[in-house]
Order: structure tokens, then sequence, then C-alpha cells
């Protein structure tokens, strides 16, 4: 390795992350002066997950692996996962030194990376603060904001949010939406392809169904998503069910998915590649559950997104999204009026989506290449300078 080359290092806890940043790790490993390590953790290492491991492989060599999932999904466990994850994830940058620690989002396993960075004198590069998530994951999004250096959002509202938790100009740096990258150059598989490898009739409607648990409400997984699968199987058109990520409360979710897998219109995934899952975007008519999948890329492709439950609230809602409650009747009735109603794809069609246009790799490389590794990055402090304050 060039001597010069700057060294990134990249931490992903789940397939989503991941996927939304494989568009920029690509155009750092092939940047002639960049390096890149990337450490996966979490629900990458399960079997229950589907041990996305090998999809982070087949593009990248320098893999580390941070094994922290305990079995149990309760938020004990969830809490002494993120303690295992603090100390492999500590352990992982000593060996690597990267210049950069870059994350994305709002994952607890994110949130204990740049602990370890923090106490490592790693700079690190958030992309994605400054967002709306909802639940425990939107005061976990905000305190990495605070421990991070720079901060790469999505856009304007992003950037307002972040001055505003007292992050100076200077470390703003708008990029654009990383997901629209692969969705708006149509890096996924195509329609054909998709409808081969899924068994899909062209004629008949789809469903995609990606549900997670609620963090601040686990006990009712089980019941929440039950609910969601009678409606299924009451509806009884063809549906992709994926499983959810790895927030307490996830067996319950898994469980009552699995109750309906011997139904004969019904196929359920551990998990999905990436590109498969936009492909399968791109030819679904509705998409259904609690994933900020229907929020920020459903839009995207005039996908309608039956949106069931809080796990969303506080994030801005597109013309594609329905807001219902986790009743049955209310699930059934919005899934009929999606796939009956022609006109309301049409509107989605003609309406406002979130973030604007893609190319969120260029400015973010731009970003890493550009700004000045020293001690006035690494010394943060509290700037309030332009931000209205109550006296």
């Amino acid at each position: 390795m060039t001597k010069n080359r700057r060294k990134i290092c990249f931490v992903s806890g789940k397939r989503g992350g991941f996927g939304a940043m494989l568009p920029t790790l690509q155009a750092i490993k092939q940047d002639p002066t960049l390096h890149l390590d990337i450490i996966v953790t979490d629900m990458h290492l399960t079997d229950e997950f589907g041990n996305t491991v090998n999809e982070v492989n087949k593009y990248f060599k320098n893999v580390t692996k941070v094994h922290m999932c305990l079995k149990s999904d309760s938020s004990e466990a969830r809490a002494l996962s993120l303690g295992l994850g603090l100390m492999g994830i500590t352990q992982a940058l000593e060996r690597t030194k990267p210049d950069i620690l870059m994350i994305l989002g709002d994952r607890g396993e994110t949130l204990m990376a740049a602990v370890a960075a923090t106490q490592l004198n790693i700079p690190i590069f958030h992309v994605q603060g400054g967002e709306i998530s909802g639940g425990v994951d939107e005061p976990v999004r905000h305190a990495i904001t605070k421990l991070s250096h720079l901060h790469l959002v999505p856009d304007e509202q992003a950037s307002l949010i972040v001055r505003h938790l007292g992050e100076s100009d200077w470390r703003v740096h708008i990029v654009g939406f990383t997901q629209l990258d692969s969705i708006l150059e149509a890096r996924y598989h195509s329609a054909d392809f998709i409808r081969e490898r899924y068994m899909l009739d062209a004629d008949r409607k789809l469903i995609i169904v990606l549900q997670h648990s609620v963090s601040t409400e686990p006990d009712n997984a089980y019941d929440q998503m039950r609910i969601t699968m009678d409606a299924l199987e009451e509806i009884g058109e063809r549906s992709i069910v994926i499983y959810p990520c790895s927030d307490q409360g996830h067996n319950g979710i898994i469980r009552a998915i699995n109750e309906k897998k011997d139904l004969p219109f019904i196929s359920i995934f551990p998990n999905l590649d990436h590109l498969d899952f936009l492909g399968l975007c791109s030819v679904a008519d509705v998409i259904i559950g609690n994933s900020s999948s229907g929020m920020n890329e459903a839009p995207h492709f005039n996908l309608p997104f039956i949106n069931i439950g809080s796990r969303q609230i506080g994030r801005k809602k597109y013309a594609n999204c329905i807001g219902i409650s986790h009743d049955r009747h209310e699930i059934v009735n919005a899934i009929k009026m999606t796939l009956q109603d022609p006109e309301f794809r049409s509107v989605i069609a003609a309406s406002e989506k979130p973030y604007g246009d893609a190319h969120a790799c260029d400015k973010i490389l731009k970003v890493i290449k550009s700004i000045d590794l020293n001690k006035d990055l690494l010394l943060k402090e509290l700037d309030m300078a332009g931000i209205e304050c109550s006296p």
C-alpha cells in the first residue's frame, strides 16, 4: 500500500446500511489515493439474518468480523450485545489504524463505533446525521452526531438539525442521500432477472413486507406482526416477506412471520441482496410495514408505502405514504386501495420526491480527499453562532 494513501474504515452492522453505502464504498476502493477497510458486525454475522457478510465479501477483501449479536432479543441482551460490539470494534480499529472512521445512520453498533473512535482519536465522518428516525433510533443518531467530527448530511433540513445540535457550519456538508446513487442510476437487477429469480408472474400483484419491532415496545412485536400477516392471508396476493433488523423484539416478528410459511403465495427471506431488494421495489405494487425504505427509497420507484404503527413517527411523509395503525381491517383496506386504484401511482409519480438528485458518492469522496485531518478537526467545541436561543 502506498504510504500516502488515506485510510478509510467503514463499520457496518446490517444489510440496509451496507447497501446504502455500496456505491460510495466501491468508489473509495477504486480511488488510487484511498485505502478501504470494512468492519462487519451484528446482523451481518448471524445465521438468523442470512450471514450477509457473504454479500460484503463479494465486493471487498479487507473485511474484519466483530461478533456481538446475542441469541436473545430482550432489551438487556441488546444492551449487552452493544457492549461486546464496543470491545470488538475498538480492537479492530486499533489493528487497522484508519485515518478516518466512516459510519452511517442511527444504529446502536454505529454508536459503539463512534465511542471507540472517540477514545482512539480517530476522526469520525457520519453519513445521514440530522435525520428524523423516531423511537430509540433518533436519540442514538443525534448522539452519534455529537461524537462525530464531520457530518455528511442528505439535505438542508438535516443540515439545520445538525447545526442546532451545536455543530460548526464548516463541519456540515450536504451530499445528498447515498441510496439514490443506486436507484436513480438503475444499479439494480432488471425486472426480467427479478421475476425469474423469485418466480414472479408479471400479471399478478406483488407485495413486499418489511416490518421491524418498535424498540420502545418490544413486547408487542409478535402481536403487531401477527396482525400484518393475518391481513396478508386475507388479501391472498403474492407476497415477499423479509425478516426484520436485530432490534429488541425481533424474535416475535420472526415467529409471527413463520406461522404463515405454509401459505403458497407467501415467500419468506431472512435477507435479500441489496440489488435484489431494489429490483423488487421496481416491480412491486406496494410495500408494507414500517421500514424507512418505504419513506426514502420507495417514492423514487413511485411505489406506495403502507406505514404501520409508530416506528417512523416524525419523518416527513411523501405522497406514496399511507399511515395506519396495527389493525387488520385498516391494513387490508389500505392494501386493496393501493392495488385497485390506478390513479394513486400517477399521483406519486407527479409528486415531490425525497432528497433530490443522486451523486452522493462523488460529493462524499471530494470531502474525504480534501478535508485536513488536523487537531482542529478533532477538537470540538459547542458552536451556537447563528442559532436562536431563548433567554
